[in-house]
């Protein structure tokens, strides 16, 4: 038992490690603002779901691990999909990085304008390159082999804040 809290606690001091590099990222990536058509924040609980396939395993906000009785905070969702599957953009935007990012796996983040971000992340591949432009429902990845852990992650940000996706995304695709 005390091999295995050791355990967790380590994996989630590596968790807090790779949200604060995460958080650091997000202030090199963001940038100019200009160029977008539309103000993502306009569409805020109507953006289509970034997949038609799976399910989500984990929500936004504080989880309680029922075995280690222990508390985490997701900044996201976690889903579960079929390998292959396609995860698309859940709005307009410019593809400010496109690489693996230690704990997070290939990891995407879109700017959609006005400090508004969505992070894709554990990606089987990446379809997009850094500085591209992407329009809603356009693909940025694949989901790879499910680890029962899922095999996706959806982040969304404002001004580096997260906030709850199901809040942004069509309500009728639930």
């Amino acid at each position: 038992l005390e091999s295995e809290r050791r355990s967790s606690a380590a994996e989630l001091a590596e968790a807090r490690d790779s949200e604060g590099r995460l958080e650091r990222l997000l202030g090199v990536v963001a940038g100019n603002d200009a160029g977008f058509r539309i103000d993502v924040r306009l569409l805020r609980g109507g953006l289509p779901w970034p997949t038609t396939q799976g399910r989500m395993l984990r929500g936004f906000g504080p989880q309680r691990d029922q075995r280690y009785g222990t508390v985490t905070v997701s900044h996201g969702l976690t889903f579960t999909l079929p390998r292959g599957e396609s995860v698309r953009a859940i709005a307009e935007g410019r593809v400010a990085y496109a690489q693996f990012f230690k704990g997070y796996g290939n990891l995407v983040i879109l700017q959609h304008g006005t400090q508004v971000y969505s992070l894709y992340a554990q990606l089987a591949s990446m379809l997009v390159h850094a500085g591209q432009r992407v329009g809603m429902g356009e693909p940025v990845g694949l989901a790879g082999a499910d680890g029962g852990e899922g095999n996706f992650y959806l982040e969304l940000r404002v001004a580096q804040q997260a906030q709850d996706p199901l809040l942004w995304l069509k309500t009728a695709e639930r």
